[in-house]
């Protein structure tokens, strides 16, 4: 593991500090996981937050029995159920790889304990919440304002091969429609291209 790829994911301007480098490279562990492991399982509370190497996770939920995606994580993401991980409450998502990935693995206690000793922590716990609260703002825009091909686009543009890496019926959910309407969708826009 080359925890110098770690640091230079993590979403901050300014360098860390040597003594903060240190303890977070204590604290975290490096793991390579199958396909179909679960990093957050419902009702459990998250114990762990997540950095994704490399690799790809699905959030959902079930409803009526039924899975309902609701998030999409890939290489250089932070992987947290907000509620589970920070607030200790009992989460209603799962979030499940959907191909062997390697990521960085930070236990909730060692977490707690780092923002108790370093400012850079907590900076980077604003951060991570402030990017994971304007994406949640971003989809609820789409949502409102864009139909379900600009969705489309930009769930392509901002995660390049999804199609190769998870189903049609994973991305028809993402969108809110059936996999026969994503079909039929873009047999359509193919042809009028």
């Amino acid at each position: 593991m080359d925890i110098e790829k770690l640091f230079a994911v993590l979403p901050l301007s300014d360098p860390l500090s040597e003594s903060f480098k240190a303890s977070l490279q204590q604290e975290v562990i490096y793991l390579s996981l199958p396909k179909n492991h679960f990093l957050v399982e419902a009702p459990r509370p998250a114990d762990h937050v997540y950095l994704m190497e490399d690799g790809f996770a699905i959030g959902f939920v079930f409803e009526e029995g039924e899975k309902k995606i609701h998030s999409f994580w890939g290489a250089g993401d932070v992987v947290l159920t907000p509620q589970g991980c920070f607030e200790r409450a009992h989460p209603v998502e799962f979030v499940q790889l959907t191909e062997s990935s390697n990521v960085w693995c930070l236990p909730h206690i060692a977490l707690q304990q780092l923002f108790e000793s370093f400012a850079e922590a907590r900076t980077l716990y604003r951060l991570v919440l402030g990017r994971y609260y304007a994406l949640t703002q971003s989809r609820l825009f789409d949502l409102q304002h864009r139909d379900t091909w600009q969705r489309y686009e930009k769930l392509l543009h901002q995660f390049p091969h999804l199609e190769q890496r998870i189903s049609q019926e994973y991305i028809a959910s993402y969108l809110g429609i059936t996999p026969q309407s994503l079909s039929r969708m873009k047999r359509e826009k193919r042809k009028h291209s």
